[in-house]
């Protein structure tokens, strides 16, 4: 590597650790803000996805597409999906465009639960998001788009 690529290198290491070192915060931070509700992020991410307007409209979503959505192996989210099933948050269906497959649905009670943590993300998110002007959440969302758009097409 010539030298002139060490910074560059420099600071994308750090931007990937930060990165990694968020996504785990994330994880930590998340789920002990929604432990009254004995629930962790990634059930919260679960549920979230059952509000896209795509996911009501076609009555449910398959967990290949839940997979890919939530950019997560099948092997990952088995153990969340079969706890929310357990815990009824949600349910499975037959799909109705191929009865050889299932759909996942949210639930009343997964409903209820995704309306009462609405107010604990709230508050995560702007503690989060303390002293970050809306122009630059907007700009660094944009960013991270990009660089997931990047590493998918890896």
């Amino acid at each position: 590597m010539e030298s002139s690529d060490e910074p560059y290198s420099v600071v994308s290491n750090r931007l990937f650790f930060r990165l990694f070192q968020s996504a785990n915060l994330l994880h930590k931070k998340g789920t002990a803000a929604l432990d009254d509700f004995g629930v962790t992020t990634q059930q919260w991410s679960v549920l979230g996805v059952f509000h896209r307007n795509q996911v009501i409209e076609e009555g449910g979503i398959s967990v290949g597409e839940l997979t890919e959505y939530l950019l997560v192996s099948r092997q990952s989210l088995t153990g969340t999906l079969d706890l929310m099933l357990r815990k009824k948050y949600i349910k499975k269906v037959a799909n109705p465009k191929d009865k050889r497959s299932k759909l996942i649905q949210i639930t009343p009670k997964g409903r209820t639960l995704w309306n009462n943590l609405q107010s604990p993300i709230t508050d995560f998110y702007q503690g989060a998001l303390e002293g970050v002007p809306l122009d630059d959440q907007t700009s660094f969302l944009h960013y991270l788009n990009k660089v997931i758009k990047n590493m998918e097409a890896m």
